[in-house]
């Protein structure tokens, strides 16, 4: 008598391991391990707790301004998906982005000339010649660069 079976695929795939973030450019670089299990399809990207995208490659990109915790899961070929890897946080700015807009604009350069005139608190965002130092000539940097619209 030959018998007809089924086998169901519940085990979960490895958590992913090795997430680090870097900054390239202006751009935020993920990267981890190679997958180990054998029928791994995919990873699944979170930023701030809010699915941002896939990759089948140990590596994502993403162009973005301000402060994000990222984690990442793996999907295998049946579809179980992995806890979650261990989070990493980041923070990304733009030259010149005083009030963390993703806009240079007029307002960023009130901010600036504010700090600057009442001796405020040294913000590096502001420190658009990367001298250690928020003073006039910073000012006029950025004032340069919202006019020209760069």
């Amino acid at each position: 008598e030959n018998g007809f079976g089924e086998s169901i695929d519940n085990i979960y795939p490895s958590v992913p391991s090795g997430l680090m973030a870097s900054i390239d450019d202006e751009t935020v670089v993920l990267n981890w391990d190679q997958p180990v299990d054998a029928d791994f399809q995919y990873f699944t990207i979170y930023s701030n707790y809010e699915l941002i995208g896939y990759s089948s490659e140990s590596i994502y990109t993403e162009n973005v301004y301000g402060e994000f915790e990222y984690y990442i899961t793996a999907t295998d070929a049946n579809g179980n998906e992995s806890d979650a890897s261990k989070s990493v946080s980041i923070q990304t700015y733009m030259l010149g982005d005083i009030n963390y807009d993703a806009e240079l604009n007029v307002l960023d350069i009130v901010i600036l000339a504010n700090i600057v005139l009442s001796e405020g608190e040294y913000v590096e965002v502001g420190d658009m010649n990367e001298d250690g130092a928020l003073n006039v000539l910073d000012i006029v940097i950025l004032a340069n660069i919202v006019l020209s619209g760069e």
